[in-house]
């Protein structure tokens, strides 16, 4: 009986080294080059203007639910942020990376409460990308490239030379005839297969008016933004009082 189950775990581990194998075969894409200078500057400033990017630079207030897992406050004016997940309860300044945490309502202290802290701040630096990425794409530390697609259409090839978690990634954005992003394929540490692509789906307006897209849609992943509200005071996202009250008061 044991042999037989051995058996059994063995073709099975063999099934799977092969179907990741084939699926990173089969999905990789290598990375194309692309060519700096004014184009890709102008083609940048045209996604962000389709963005309305500068609305969303002074959009105050922000909060929103990642993949239904992590829960966000984000007040953009002190940089303060509030997350949940599981049973932990997470306060930050993401600019000094300090702040207060909680695990089962019960408040940490220590190292604990760093560890906590640093990881909260690792989801927020992940889920606030996904959240409004091609914001970013003229952020201090990146590269801009026009690429010419295989359909003769362009796109634009952004490099993250330093900050955030994972400097070093690379997203190539597409984009519609007003220059909106419908989709991005990616170049990221943390995934084995390079050039795997999301559109991106449901823009919506928020009151700022700020517009973003609110479903990436992946070949084997769909990663929704929910309950995403947004304003200049924290009453605009259905709050009563300060969120950040007890970091405040640190």
């Amino acid at each position: 009986m044991i042999k037989i189950l051995w058996r059994v775990l063995l073709i099975t581990a063999g099934l799977l080294i092969l179907g990741f194998l084939w699926i990173r075969v089969s999905w990789n894409q290598p990375m194309p080059e692309g060519v700096p200078g004014p184009e890709a500057e102008k083609m940048a400033k045209a996604i962000l203007k389709s963005i309305n990017a500068p609305a969303w630079d002074t959009t105050r207030w922000v909060s929103w639910t990642y993949r239904k897992d992590h829960e966000f406050i984000w007040d953009r004016q002190r940089n303060w942020v509030s997350v949940r997940w599981t049973d932990k309860r997470v306060l930050f300044d993401a600019g000094e990376l300090t702040g207060l945490a909680w695990q089962e309502n019960q408040p940490l202290k220590g190292n604990t409460s760093r560890q906590v802290v640093e990881q909260a701040w690792e989801i927020f630096c992940n889920d606030s990308y996904w959240l409004n990425a091609p914001a970013k794409i003229m952020d201090e530390g990146t590269v801009r490239e026009l690429v010419t697609l295989g359909d003769g259409s362009k796109a634009l090839k952004v490099t993250f030379s330093s900050g955030g978690v994972t400097p070093g990634d690379t997203y190539l954005w597409m984009v519609d005839d007003k220059n909106r992003p419908t989709a991005w394929r990616m170049w990221v540490k943390v995934l084995p297969i390079g050039g795997l692509e999301f559109s991106w789906d449901d823009w919506v307006r928020l009151p700022t008016g700020a517009r973003i897209a609110t479903t990436r849609r992946g070949k084997v992943l769909t990663i929704r933004i929910t309950d995403l509200q947004a304003g200049n005071s924290y009453r605009d996202i259905g709050l009563t009082t300060d969120p950040f009250r007890e970091l405040a008061r640190r």
